[in-house]
């Protein structure tokens, strides 16, 4: 039998997270120092972004400008096609993948969408 760890106690949680939290904020400042990460596309500007998504990432997340895997993605997500798309940690890439697939959903029938069966994006 393996040792038993005991459970970390909620100071210990706390901290930890608050490391994770300082460190994903210092690679998110690194990145933005990079010049080729933002493109001059702003969210606000894509007329296929529904006015409550603009607001909630404008206001609530606080961006503005698209970065480039944000802004090569998002009309083959929104459209449906597959993609694969590769960058650095702190670039957008959740944010490519989940604006355009929301904004999918939102389009959706929602007729469409029955308890127990699978509907892929």
């Amino acid at each position: 039998m393996g040792k038993r760890r005991r459970p970390l106690r909620r100071s210990s949680l706390s901290t930890a997270s608050e490391e994770r939290m300082q460190e994903a904020q210092k690679r998110h400042t690194e990145a933005l120092k990079d010049p080729t990460l933002l493109t001059k596309i702003t969210f606000t500007d894509r007329s296929d972004i529904s006015s409550p998504t603009k607001r909630a990432v404008t206001e609530v997340l606080g961006l503005q400008q698209m970065t480039e895997i944000q802004a090569k993605t998002y009309a083959a997500v929104l459209s449906g096609r597959s993609v694969l798309g590769r960058a650095r940690t702190g670039t957008g890439k959740t944010l490519a993948f989940l604006l355009p697939s929301i904004e999918r959903l939102l389009a959706a029938d929602l007729d469409l969408f029955k308890p127990g069966f699978s509907i892929g994006m």
